[in-house]
């Protein structure tokens, strides 16, 4: 997992790296949220396909600061070049915040296996090792 400045997002967001393929990385963002009000915001965009939010709290990883959530669809799925990821942890703009947690792994593999976005092929690919 990283955090810093990516495509999209302000500075300090963190990002978990789901797949590579070749030269490009897959990621999802990981959104925290201070309110319940916030949560249902999220809640109400992914209604669709509400399981395929994987719930975290902020007790689940020390890098998080608050409770969040991330998105795992093909809608917040996001990709990077990797040597664009590697200029920016050489950089110094990019964080390495370490490896994510068993447990939220789990979670992300479920939700995105409950995902109605993705092919049975991409979710074959996103919970193989």
């Amino acid at each position: 997992a990283f955090k810093g400045p990516f495509p999209t997002r302000d500075k300090g967001h963190r990002i978990v790296i789901i797949y590579k393929s070749g030269d490009e990385v897959s990621y999802f963002y990981v959104t925290s949220y201070e309110s319940r009000e916030e949560k249902q915001k999220i809640d109400l965009a992914n209604r669709k396909d509400i399981s395929s939010i994987a719930e975290l709290k902020k007790e689940d990883w020390d890098a998080l600061t608050k409770d969040s959530c991330i998105q795992c669809n093909l809608a917040h799925r996001h990709e990077i070049k990797l040597a664009d990821l590697q200029t920016g942890y050489v950089s110094g703009g990019i964080e390495y915040i370490g490896i994510v947690p068993d447990a939220i792994k789990s979670r992300i593999i479920d939700a995105t296996c409950h995902s109605a976005t993705f092919t049975d092929e991409e979710k074959r690919l996103y919970t193989t090792d």
